[in-house]
């Protein structure tokens, strides 16, 4: 059953009644963590995220167990860093097959407690059962203060647009490893690095949040695109953006040279960077800029949000198109994630 099909369900059936349950200030569906009113001017930011048991660097031979574990640590902790919430702990869920190697389970909790490490956080309990295939599933807790929050419904008119870092790189990583393309050593370094060492943008969110400058946020899990349409939605805001302003890792653009696609395929192609989108106020823009320049962090600006609810962009040659919602959208529209990331590159963006 598709994603959005599941949570159109949950939404309508398990609707939380405001009055009852004030505490809880997010609806299901309205942000990517659930977020609760604790007092004292703060909120509890509570998120849960699986990985999948064959990731697509573990199935291209680039990881192993160990970055697995690394994996399910990362992408909770990018769920509440959209949020700029400061991680308390995280839940863990592990269901191993009877055969599962030990080794390999080894392997995976070492990864854990090294991710963990990372982003000083630690493990406060879970669950464990046997399962037909492995499985990791991390709850993470994070605590934020009311001013700092930033959410899929918070972006305002005027907000600049933000990312944290290079677009399109996972995608293009993706593209020359499953097509086996020849890839020059210096643009297979960082292929190879994007590929196995995604990382959360939390330093970059405790900046937003130090400023309090944030007013949306959702972090890049299935597409620039498709993201910042679902930021707009819960939003009820537009947003215009800027082709030429897309951070681009120049190791992307030389491989669209060599085979021979727009680079704009890859920006707007499946997720897996693991960027942020911050819609940030214009006010505040010029000190979170200085800040990430003096900490050696990157933020870049690539458009503003309008109230017409439209979402559009501007071309390298002026003209204003419609920005179309691409990018990983459910589980179901193809065979394998392999034939996703070619079919989004070679289909184009438009």
């Amino acid at each position: 059953m598709l994603e959005k099909t599941v949570i159109d369900y949950i939404s309508k059936y398990l609707s939380i009644d405001r009055k009852k349950f004030p505490h809880v200030i997010s609806e299901i569906g309205m942000d990517d963590s659930a977020i609760l009113d604790i007092g004292n001017g703060k909120y509890l930011v509570i998120s849960m995220d699986a990985i999948s048991s064959r990731p697509l660097a573990y199935t291209l031979g680039l990881i192993g167990p160990r970055e697995l574990g690394h994996y399910v640590v990362y992408a909770n902790i990018s769920d509440i860093a959209s949020d700029c919430a400061k991680p308390l702990g995280i839940m863990l869920f592990i269901g191993l097959p009877k055969d599962y190697p030990e080794e390999n389970l080894k392997e995976i909790i070492l990864g854990i407690k090294e991710s963990c490490f990372e982003y000083n956080t630690c493990i406060l309990g879970g669950d464990t059962k046997y399962a037909s295939k492995l499985q990791l599933l991390g709850n993470v807790i994070g605590i934020a203060e009311k001013d700092e929050i930033t959410t899929r419904y918070g972006a305002k008119k005027g907000d600049v647009i933000a990312v944290t870092g290079h677009i399109g790189t996972f995608t293009a990583a993706g593209y020359a490893f499953i097509k086996q393309i020849h890839l020059p050593a210096e643009i297979k370094d960082i292929f190879i690095k994007t590929l196995k060492y995604p990382k959360a943008a939390l330093k970059e969110s405790r900046i937003i949040a130090k400023y309090k400058a944030g007013h949306g946020g959702i972090d890049i899990s299935d597409g620039l695109a498709v993201d910042l349409h679902k930021l707009c939605r819960e939003s009820k805001v537009g947003a215009l953006i800027y082709e030429e302003k897309i951070p681009i890792h120049p190791a992307v653009r030389k491989f669209s040279e060599i085979v021979k696609v727009n680079p704009l395929n890859f920006a707007f192609g499946i997720g897996g960077d693991w960027e942020i989108i911050f819609t940030i106020d214009p006010d505040k823009w010029d000190k979170v800029k200085r800040e990430f320049k003096n900490v050696g962090l990157d933020i870049f600006e690539i458009g503003e949000i309008t109230d017409d609810q439209r979402l559009s962009i501007i071309t390298s040659d002026g003209n204003e198109e419609q920005l179309p919602c691409r990018g990983h959208l459910d589980d179901l529209q193809y065979d394998t994630f392999e034939e996703e990331v070619i079919k989004l590159v070679e289909e184009g963006y438009k």
